[in-house]
C-alpha cells in the first residue's frame, strides 16, 4: 500500500516480511525503540515490506506533511547527520533530485491544481542496503573460453530473473562480474539450497537441472541459463525454498556483497586487482572521503555522462540511417539525438526530401520558425495546419540524459504520416531515434500500402519491433529494459487511421464554435485492462499488481519487479516472455467536407497530469482564436505548470502535434497542409 507515515515502537515487538519467488519471508524484527517506514517520509513510497505485530504493540507515528512542517523536508535533515543515516543515501539523493517517484505523485491522489491537474503515480524508489568503501571483491580466476562463455550467458539469457539483476550492468561492470564468479559442481541430489538455511549466493545454472522444493512440496525448477536465489542478492534472509539438483549440475555462484558492491559503484573492473589483494588501503570511515550519497551519485552521474559521451562518438547510433530513406516520400522530417541539451530546449530537426515540391515560408519576426506546405487534396473545405513542439524536460538539476522524446512526419504522395514516441530506460532516446525513421519506412514498404492501411500499419510496427532487435544485437545494446511508446497517424484522402501502443496518447477533437469538445481518445495500454490483463497472465509467467485504485504493473511472477506499466511497447524484450508485445491497437474515422476537427498527438509529458477533456477544453477556443502554432505552445506550458505544481522541478520531456483540420487560412488553399517546425 501507498502511506507517508514513519512508525516507532513504544511497547510490544513486530517483524516485517517480503514477497518473493520463493514466498513470504521474514527480513526484519523489531522491538521497543525501533522505527519503520522511513522512507515513507523520504518519498512516500509504496510499501516495499508488510510488517506484522507480534501480539499486542503500541506505535507512534508521523506522517510526512506533519515531519516537514516542524523539521523541514527530511532530506536535509538526514543529510546534517548522514554518517547515521548511510543505509538511505541513494533515497535521499532520489529526494534532492525530485527523481520523478509514484510515491509523491501518490501523496498528491486527490489534489488538483486549478486548471484541473490530475495525478498519476509511475514510478517507486528503493533505499539501497548500506555498502561502505571497505567492501572488496574476491577474484576467481577462470580461462578466457570461460569469461566468454560467462559474458554470453549473462547478456543473451531469455530468464527474465537474469535480465533484471543484470541487465543494468555497463560493459565494465558486466566484466567485474565475470571476474568474481565461482564455478560450482553440483551432484544430483544434492540441496544447494536449504529452506530456513541463511541466504547470501545467486546461482546461474550452466549445466544440468534444479527442482524447487517448499514445504516438501515441488513448486517448479529451472534449467541452464536461468538465475535463482534472487531474493537473498537484494534482502540478507533464510531461504524460503529448498532447491535441489534433479541431475549432475554446475553452477555459478556469485555473492551478495560483491552484487552490492558493483550495484553502487564502488568497485570497477580496473579496481578489482588492488581492492582484492589488499583491504589497508582502502580508506576507513575515519578517513577523510565523500559521504556515501555524495559518492554514490556523483559516481553514478558521471557513468552517465560518460556512456551518454561514448554514445556520441558511434555515428551508427546517432545519426541518420541511410537504410530507411523513403525514396517516394515528397518530404522528412524527426528529431535529432543531441547533446547537451537543457530544459525546456527545443529538439533539433533532420529535414529531408524535394524541396522542389515544399513550399517554404520564412517567419521574420522568428516566433514559429519555418512554414512548410504541400497540395494535397484531402477533400476538406479549409486548409490541413499543424503546430509542432518537442522540448527536453529536467529530471534533475544537473540532468545529462538526451531528450528520449522524438516525432517525425512523412509527406508520400497524398498521404501524410504523423508519429510520436516517448523513449525510457538507459537507452531510450536511440530507441525513440530508431523508430521515427524505421516507422514511416516500414509502413510505406509494406505490401499493403496504400489500399490497406491498417494492414500496413501493423506491418510497420511489427517490422520496426524487429528491427529494434536486429539493432540492438548489431550495436551490442542492452534494450532489455528500454524501450519507446509510440502513436501513429495517417492522413489519406479524408481518413484519419491510428495506431498506438504505450502511453503516448492521440485525441480527436472539434473546435466548432457550436460544438466543441473531445469526440474520441486513445486508451493507453495498461496491465489493468481486462484484455490486456488476460494475455499477459495467459504466459503464466507474470503478476498484474494495482499499486493503488487505477494504476497497474507487470511483474515477474513471484517478484516486485520489472514493473512495467505498459502492456505494449517497443523494445523492452526482457518483458516479451511476460506477454509484452508491439502489435498496435488501432481506430480510423472519416472525415466530411465541413468537419472542424483537430487532432492532439503527444507524449506522456502532456498527458501525464492533464487529462483528454481538459486539454481540449483549453485548446478548442484558442485554436479558433490564434490557431494551431499558439495552442500546441499553450498546452505545453499549462501541462508543464501542472509538472511544476505536483513533481516541483522534476519535469518529463514534451512532444506535441496539434493539426487543425478545416481552417480558414487565408494565405493557404484548401487543398494544402501546412506544417510549422
Amino acid at each position: 500500500e501507498i502511506d507517508d507515515k514513519m512508525f516507532i515502537i513504544e511497547a510490544g515487538e513486530a517483524y516485517a516480511a517480503i514477497s518473493g519467488a520463493e514466498g513470504e519471508v521474514i527480513v526484519k524484527e523489531y522491538t521497543r525503540g525501533d522505527f519503520f517506514g522511513e522512507i515513507a517520509l523520504l518519498l512516500g513510497t509504496p510499501r516495499a515490506a508488510t510488517v506484522y505485530a507480534k501480539g499486542d504493540c503500541t506505535c507512534l507515528y508521523i506522517d510526512r506533511e506533519t515531519f516537514r512542517r516542524v523539521l523541514g523536508p527530511i532530506q536535509e535533515v538526514l543529510k546534517r547527520n548522514l554518517g547515521s543515516y548511510q543505509q538511505y543515501a541513494d533515497a535521499i539523493q532520489q529526494a534532492d533530485d525530485m527523481e520523478k517517484t509514484e510515491q509523491e505523485k501518490e501523496d498528491r491522489a486527490n489534489k488538483k491544481d486549478a486548471e484541473g491537474a490530475t495525478q498519476v503515480g509511475r514510478r517507486r524508489g528503493v533505499a539501497a542496503e548500506k555498502v561502505t568503501q571497505e567492501a572488496t571483491i574476491t577474484i576467481v580466476e577462470k580461462s578466457e573460453e570461460d569469461k566468454q562463455s560467462l559474458r554470453e550467458l549473462i547478456r543473451n539469457s531469455s530468464d527474465a530473473r537474469m535480465k533484471i539483476c543484470f541487465g543494468f550492468l555497463s560493459d565494465e561492470a558486466l566484466e567485474t562480474v565475470v571476474s568474481a564468479l565461482a564455478h560450482r559442481d553440483v551432484p544430483a541430489g544434492e540441496l544447494i539450497i536449504k529452506q530456513g538455511d541463511q541466504g547470501d549466493f545467486f546461482y546461474i545454472c550452466k549445466t544440468g537441472k534444479f527442482e524447487f522444493i517448499k514445504d516438501d512440496v515441488s513448486v517448479g525448477s529451472c534449467g541452464p541459463g536461468m538465475g535463482f536465489g534472487e531474493l537473498a542478492m537484494l534482502y540478507s534472509h533464510p531461504r524460503a525454498a529448498t532447491v535441489k539438483a534433479a541431475e549432475d549440475s554446475t553452477v555459478w555462484a556469485l555473492d551478495r556483497q560483491t552484487f552490492l558492491v558493483i550495484k553502487a559503484g564502488l568497485v570497477t573492473a580496473g579496481q578489482l586487482a588492488s581492492r582484492s589483494e589488499s583491504a589497508a588501503e582502502i580508506p576507513s570511515e575515519d578517513g577523510k572521503k565523500e559521504d556515501m550519497a555524495a559518492a554514490s551519485a556523483a559516481s553514478k552521474m558521471a557513468a552517465l555522462k560518460e556512456k551518454i559521451a561514448e554514445d556520441f562518438k558511434r555515428p551508427s547510433l546517432v545519426t541518420p540511417c541511410e537504410k530507411f530513406v523513403i525514396e517516394s516520400a515528397n518530404f522528412q522530417v524527426f528529431g535529432k539525438v543531441s547533446p547537451s541539451q537543457k530544459f525546456k530546449m527545443d529538439k533539433e530537426l533532420e529535414i529531408r526530401g524535394n524541396m522542389a515540391d515544399v513550399g517554404i515560408t520564412e517567419d521574420p519576426l522568428n516566433t514559429w520558425g519555418k512554414k512548410y506546405s504541400w497540395k494535397i487534396d484531402h477533400g476538406l473545405k479549409g486548409a490541413v495546419v499543424g503546430g509542432t513542439l518537442c522540448q527536453k524536460g529536467q529530471k534533475s538539476a544537473d540532468d545529462p540524459t538526451p531528450n528520449q522524446d522524438n516525432y517525425c512526419i512523412t509527406v508520400v504522395q497524398q498521404a501524410v504520416i504523423y508519429g510520436v514516441c516517448d523513449g525510457h530506460g538507459p537507452f531510450g532516446h536511440l530507441v525513440s531515434y530508431r523508430l521515427v525513421q524505421s516507422v514511416p519506412h516500414f509502413i510505406v514498404k509494406s505490401s499493403k500500402w496504400p489500399k490497406d492501411i491498417e494492414g500496413a500499419l501493423k506491418e510497420g510496427f511489427l517490422a520496426a519491433q524487429d528491427d529494434l532487435k536486429q539493432f540492438s544485437k548489431d550495436e551490442e545494446l542492452n534494450l532489455d529494459a528500454s524501450g519507446s511508446s509510440g502513436t501513429f497517424m495517417v492522413h489519406i484522402h479524408n481518413a484519419l487511421y491510428f495506431a498506438w501502443i504505450g502511453d503516448s496518447r492521440v485525441t480527436l477533437g472539434s473546435w466548432n464554435r457550436k460544438a466543441p469538445g473531445l469526440k474520441w481518445e486513445s486508451a493507453e495500454h495498461s496491465p489493468g485492462l481486462p484484455t490486456e490483463k488476460e494475455r499477459l497472465l495467459a504466459t503464466g509467467k507474470g503478476d498484474v499488481i494495482e499499486d493503488f485504485p487505477g494504476h497497474w504493473r507487470l511483474n515477474l511472477k513471484g517478484a516486485n519487479y520489472p514493473g512495467l506499466t505498459m502492456s505494449r511497447v517497443f523494445g523492452d524484450f526482457a518483458c516479451e516472455q511476460l506477454g509484452v508485445i508491439a502489435e498496435p491497437e488501432q481506430a480510423h474515422f472519416l472525415v466530411q467536407p465541413a468537419d472542424q476537427w483537430y487532432v492532439i498527438l503527444a507524449s506522456d509529458g502532456i498527458w501525464e497530469f492533464l487529462e483528454s477533456e481538459k486539454a481540449i477544453e483549453l485548446t478548442n477556443k484558442k485554436l479558433r482564436m490564434k490557431g494551431p502554432v499558439d495552442s500546441t505552445k499553450f498546452v505545453t506550458d499549462a501541462a508543464r505548470r501542472r509538472w511544476e505544481a505536483m513533481e516541483g522541478s522534476y519535469c518529463d520531456d514534451i512532444t506535441c502535434i496539434m493539426l487543425q483540420l478545416n481552417m480558414e487560412d487565408k494565405n493557404a488553399a484548401s487543398v494544402e497542409t501546412s506544417l510549422y517546425l
